[in-house]
């Protein structure tokens, strides 16, 4: 094949692809446009009919208005009549002055006969005329005053009820003039070819259009309109059941004898079983909008075409360049849901514009996922991220999202705020994520751990959200302890605290480096011969910024992270210094001992750096005691029993520290060889020691140490009461605020030196 040959193919298959592709939008754009002509027509015919009822309901809306406020003054002149008949009898003259401020043409008192005089002096008796009685039966009436058998002047009757002590004793009768109704059925719309009709329920009209050239000349609506229209019997049995409901709705009918002339009619209800009917000329009314349809579509459909011709020229060569921009820019690769950044501008988004507490941002991560991409590659890893994916997004709301931000790491932005909703979409997803092997023999479960914040600050950037999220997932508290997944929920404490730990992480070193860890030691006294007998070793921080830290901000901390490993070597090392020091001076020390914490006996060779530093400084081991806390005897009691023994065996002293304030029984005291046993601070809640049960506990743990050839230290002991007890019983050794305080080095060797000479 020659290379012109090659060509044409190659020019072909573009341009059967453009011609393909301008035939199927030529298509699109023939089909938008016959939807588009359709839906304007429907919108602007619409558009028509809500302005035309709009019209109805805002004149039926001021005749109500109307109606209330007389009705409301009937319901006052009422109340008052009845004060001012009991102030003062006569009630003529209020009648008249409150028939005039409101505009009544007459204002009177009805009794229980029906009879009554108005404020101009005429009597009435409208015992024969029902409507108005239903007043004395306590209702509230609103009537034309045409066709009343007692009263023949033009108007509307209005009446209320009068009680006294909840009983009826008559009624307030007035006649309102019909001028402000006609007023409003006069004002001028669609160059006076529309007509208003208020109308009672049963058809009989109330007020009638002034127009000449309305079709309903008689007297009750649904008879003109029977004789008038082309309407079935259904349709109109239905319009007549519809306005004696109170309904309000819309009709067309064409004239009998002009099926030219087709009538739009709109009825409303108004109060008291009377309803507004509003007819007008379906082409009047609507010839405007019809007009405005169709010029829109002719110029939509040129539009259309003019545009169609330029877009797509650009849209072929767009689409190709824009897919590839875009996947690149807002798509994950491996998900293929969004990536980082069209996550924190889309969430951000809808954070900003809703209120506090409205979105919960959620950070899962899967735990050991590295595990997943050894055992089955990185494809596989990949197969499983997008899975996860998938299966979350599938329960998601449209206004929720997901994002993988990392290797093994999503982000979920949930439009919710309870915790239970949440935990339901966690549960569900996970539960069905660790389905995928159920039917393997050999089944692999996927576990998470996940921090989640409920957003009380909707003006916070995501990246702040995401790293609040963040450090509930990595809190030590739990809210949700899932046998797949740990949930936790973001605390401002918790964070506040994270914050101080990472400040104490990042300065830990150099702190140490800098000899910012500073021992102080605490006094021991022998209660025996009243003489200091040694001493425990405490840390603590002199941070040059911050002053002095307590131990218990910082220890636990050290504990968790390990750190406390250096740090305990370092008291030790101090320790050790001060000891030569006080022996190369011909003073005789007193054992000082210092604490060894769990962290330790993860190493078999944990004491070997303890030898190098007393070997280090020449310290004879038995001035050092080494202190192993109670809560070890629960957790691994062989491995404490195997630390006694390498310490025993190098030459220090052990003492078991705390004892008392964990879960250790008494009977493990047969099982470990320490020399000292130390009672926790806890024994020593009561200051004056009148607890009975306290002091007797006390006493027989001191009695059996005591058998088991050990020595017993108190701690934490702050009154003379309290020492004086201890004497009583035997204790050896007392350390406490009522000996002293933890003080420093130089406080400490006065204390001790001085009383030695």
């Amino acid at each position: 094949m020659g290379s012109s040959q090659k060509k044409n193919m190659i020019t072909k298959k573009p341009l059967r692809s453009y011609y393909l592709v301008l035939s199927l939008v030529a298509v699109i754009v023939i089909v938008l446009a016959s939807y588009f002509v359709v839906h304007i027509r429907q919108v602007t015919y619409q558009q028509g009919e809500h302005y035309l009822l709009e019209i109805s309901q805002s004149i039926a809306d001021k005749m109500n208005l109307n109606t209330n406020i007389s009705l409301s003054e009937l319901r006052i002149t009422a109340s008052n009549y009845i004060e001012r008949k009991e102030a003062h009898g006569s009630v003529g003259d209020f009648l008249q002055k409150r028939g005039e401020a409101l505009d009544f043409s007459f204002l009177s008192f009805m009794d229980m006969n029906g009879k009554c005089t108005n404020d101009k002096g005429q009597a009435f008796n409208f015992s024969n005329d029902d409507m108005i009685m239903e007043v004395l039966e306590g209702k509230e009436i609103i009537t034309d005053s045409i066709g009343l058998k007692s009263y023949n002047q033009d108007g509307l009757i209005y009446g209320v009820p009068v009680y006294q002590n909840d009983k009826i004793i008559g009624g307030i009768i007035a006649l309102e003039s019909k001028e402000w109704i006609n007023s409003l059925l006069a004002e001028n719309y669609f160059d006076e070819q529309a007509y208003f009709h208020v109308i009672e329920n049963d058809g009989t009209f109330v007020m009638k259009s002034n127009n000449d050239n309305d079709l309903m000349i008689g007297h009750n609506f649904f008879y003109e309109l029977s004789n008038q229209s082309t309407l079935s019997q259904k349709q109109f049995q239905n319009i007549h059941d519809a306005i004696g409901k109170g309904q309000s709705g819309s009709f067309v009918f064409h004239q009998k004898n002009n099926k030219q002339n087709t009538q739009l009619v709109y009825y409303v209800p108004l109060l008291k079983d009377m309803s507004l009917i509003f007819m007008i000329d379906q082409h009047v009314a609507l010839g405007p909008f019809q007009d405005l349809a169709f010029y829109s579509t002719i110029i939509l459909l040129t539009i259309i075409i003019l545009l169609t011709g330029v877009l797509l020229l650009v849209f072929i060569n767009y689409r190709k360049n824009n897919t590839q921009l875009y996947e690149t820019a807002y798509v994950d690769t491996v998900t293929q849901g969004y990536n980082q950044t069209r996550f924190r501008i889309e969430a951000g988004q809808l954070i900003s514009t809703h209120p506090p507490l409205t979105y919960t941002f959620l950070i899962l991560d899967i735990s050991r996922f590295k595990l997943i991409n050894d055992a089955f590659g990185y494809q596989g890893g990949n197969r499983l991220l997008k899975y996860i994916h998938d299966v979350i997004k599938a329960k998601l709301k449209d206004d929720e999202m997901i994002c993988r931000i990392a290797a093994d790491q999503f982000v979920i932005l949930l439009h919710r705020h309870d915790e239970s909703s949440i935990v339901e979409l966690l549960d569900s997803s996970i539960s069905q994520m660790n389905n995928f092997n159920k039917k393997l023999q050999e089944k692999y479960f996927l576990t998470f751990t996940i921090g989640a914040y409920m957003i009380d600050d909707p003006n916070l950037s995501v990246v702040f959200i995401q790293d609040r999220a963040n450090v509930a997932r990595k809190s030590k508290a739990c809210s949700k302890n899932h046998p797949f997944y740990r949930l936790t929920f973001f605390a401002q404490a918790e964070h506040q605290r994270m914050l101080k730990e990472k400040d104490m992480e990042n300065r830990m070193e150099e702190a140490l480096t800098n000899r910012e860890f500073v021992v102080y030691f605490q006094p021991k006294i022998e209660l025996k011969s009243n003489r200091y007998v040694g001493g425990e070793a405490l840390v603590r921080w002199l941070n040059p910024q911050k002053g002095l830290i307590p131990p218990d901000e910082f220890i636990p901390f050290f504990e968790e992270n390990g750190f406390i490993i250096k740090l305990d070597l370092y008291v030790f090392e101090c320790v050790c210094q001060h000891i030569r020091i006080w022996l190369d001076a011909k003073l005789t020390p007193a054992p000082i001992s210092v604490n060894l914490s769990r962290a330790h006996l993860n190493n078999p060779h944990f004491l070997d750096n303890y030898i190098l530093i007393q070997q280090k400084y020449n310290v004879p081991p038995h001035l050092i005691e080494i202190e192993i806390t109670e809560s070890l005897l629960s957790e691994n009691l062989e491995t404490v029993i195997w630390a006694i023994d390498k310490i025993h065996n190098a030459g220090f002293t052990c003492s078991l520290d705390d004892f008392g304030s964990g879960y250790s029984s008494l009977n493990m005291l047969s099982s470990i060889n320490v020399d000292v046993i130390k009672l926790d601070r806890a024994f020593f809640k009561s200051l004056d020691m009148e607890n009975d049960r306290e002091r007797a506990i006390i006493e027989t743990i001191i009695d059996m140490t005591k058998r088991l050839k050990m020595r017993t230290v108190s701690e934490g002991v702050e009154s003379g009461l309290q020492l004086e007890f201890l004497k009583t019983i035997d204790c050896d050794m007392v350390q406490g605020y009522v000996v002293s305080k933890p003080v420093p080095v130089n406080e400490f060797e006065k204390m001790i030196f001085k009383e030695r000479g």
